[in-house]
């Protein structure tokens, strides 16, 4: 696989005078080590693995593009091919890492000589962390990276893996979300498209996120309605009600955001799939939507509660407890509850919860 002609081999100390300068950034030094191989006909090892599986060429990738672009120059005038595939021992490899340093420019010097010397890059081999080219490019919010990936992939008749989830449970669409890049979602989105895949819109992570959830707590009326309508488009039905660890679920946490615009998306989503909001649950710290919007004496939120919950035949419980730290309650909400009571007592009786 590669080609030593007739040069000598550097002994080991010089190898491990290579990998000491990459690993501490030292530019310079890397240069004159190879200046010096030159001189003497001498070859340096650039497959070589140390004891954690990591040649220089994955180092250089780790630490630094000016280091990268000497390896890559070297390879090339002494005809060694480099292993651009190779592994570490904990599974990364150069693109991984092109990735993880966000350099557009490392990504195209991979691509480029990975063209030039016919080798395919894997793409979508995860490391023992469980993240890959793509799921980096979302967590680093670069765009043209991620293009560059789809690009690839389809001019080598590759198909990258969208769904695949890291150790923590993160996807590329969770990270977009968390990170309100509306321009990557909707990238990941017409890619999914075009390859006919699916994205996975409601599994969670370690710490019960979602994409749903993601969005509305970044507050982002725009990435809500977009996933809102990918779901309808793939016939997708999102469960509105699921929680993370701290126990907020999208509505409640439109409550806490105070958005109108959200809730009422949230709502209508909810009676076109005709399913119901929970408006009862409790977070870990002991709040929900009606709650929190008496607490906040927001008059617009809490018509919006009302009439959805008389919509639906929801018994709203708001008892003495929830609501003994509020000094005023505006009369208009208490109006709103006593209408509200009137009208739920119709199908359910007395509301006992009740101490407006």
């Amino acid at each position: 696989m590669f080609s030593f002609g007739i040069f000598n081999k550097f002994n080991n100390n010089d190898n491990d005078q290579l990998l000491n300068a990459i690993e501490y950034h030292d530019v310079e030094k890397v240069r004159t080590i190879i200046e010096k191989a030159n001189k003497t006909d001498k070859l340096l090892e650039l497959n070589k693995k140390d004891d954690k599986g990591r040649d220089p060429f994955i180092l250089a990738c780790m630490k630094n593009v000016e280091t990268a672009k000497l390896l890559l120059g070297y390879a090339e005038s002494k005809n060694i091919i480099l292993d651009l595939n190779g592994k570490s021992n904990f599974g990364d490899y150069p693109l991984i890492w092109a990735c993880i340093k966000n350099s557009t420019e490392m990504v195209d010097l991979l691509m480029e000589y990975a063209n030039r010397h016919h080798i395919t890059l894997i793409l979508n081999d995860k490391s023992e962390l469980g993240d890959y080219p793509l799921f980096w490019a979302c967590n680093k919010d670069n765009v043209e990276i991620a293009q560059k990936l789809m690009n690839y992939a389809n001019n080598n008749q590759l198909l990258l893996s969208m769904n695949e989830t890291s150790e923590l449970g993160d996807n590329p669409l969770l990270w977009a979300c968390r990170k309100n890049n509306i321009e990557m979602a909707k990238l990941l989105m017409r890619y999914a498209d075009e390859h006919q895949l699916l994205l996975n819109l409601n599994e969670k992570n370690k710490d019960g996120f979602f994409t749903l959830l993601e969005a509305t707590y970044n507050n982002s009326f725009e990435m809500v309605q977009l996933l809102l309508n990918y779901s309808d488009n793939n016939h997708i039905v999102l469960n509105l009600n699921e929680k993370n660890k701290d126990g907020i679920y999208p509505i409640l946490e439109a409550a806490y955001n105070k958005n109108i615009v959200i809730s009422e998306l949230l709502m209508d989503y909810a009676n076109k799939n005709n399913f119901v909001l929970n408006l009862n649950e409790k977070d870990n710290w002991g709040n929900y939507p009606l709650a929190l919007v008496i607490k906040d004496n927001n008059i617009e939120m809490a018509k919006l509660l009302f009439k959805y919950a008389q919509k639906n035949n929801i018994v709203i419980k708001l008892n003495q407890y929830d609501i003994k730290n509020i000094n005023e309650i505006k009369k208009e909400i208490k109006d709103l509850f006593i209408n509200y009571e009137k009208s739920i007592y119709k199908y359910y009786g007395d509301n006992q919860f009740s101490t407006l």
